[in-house]
């Protein structure tokens, strides 16, 4: 059902996605700090991929909102020319199938960067399914 999921999300011409990572030793708080490192120039390049295309974007994100880290990035966005428009919203993936799909293509990105023996049917999945819609290439590195 999983690879199904993916051929359907990979093969659908009006969907395009992408997936970003950073490898760190870092633990606990500094794991923290790094994790919103990412967002921030993730939310950096979406911004910028937004004005290039003149388009305009929002993030939807699993959660309830308590993590309160992701603001700063879209609040460090200029007001006057940002393309991200608003906070990221915050929706828990049981009650939004964008989400689930979202969470779907991040695990299957993970499992193709972090390539766990137990996991290694789902190595390949990414490559096989998505790339061909990844805006990125490929996950990328930030």
């Amino acid at each position: 059902m999983v690879r199904q999921a993916l051929a359907a999300i990979g093969s659908a011409p009006q969907l395009r996605l992408g997936t970003v990572h950073r490898r760190t030793p870092s633990r606990g708080a500094a794991y923290h700090r790094e994790r919103l490192s990412v967002y921030d120039a993730l939310v950096a390049r979406l911004d910028q991929r937004c004005t290039t295309g003149d388009e305009y974007g929002m993030i939807f994100m699993d959660g309830d909102g308590s993590a309160q880290g992701y603001y700063s990035a879209h609040r460090a966005l200029k007001l006057a020319d940002r393309r991200i428009i608003e906070d990221p919203l915050f929706q828990v993936s049981h009650r939004s199938q964008w989400v689930q799909m979202a969470d779907l293509v991040a695990w299957t990105a993970y499992q193709s960067l972090q390539r766990a023996p137990s996991r290694q049917f789902a190595w390949d999945w990414y490559a096989r399914y998505l790339l061909g819609q990844d805006v990125f290439g490929g996950p990328l590195g930030l």
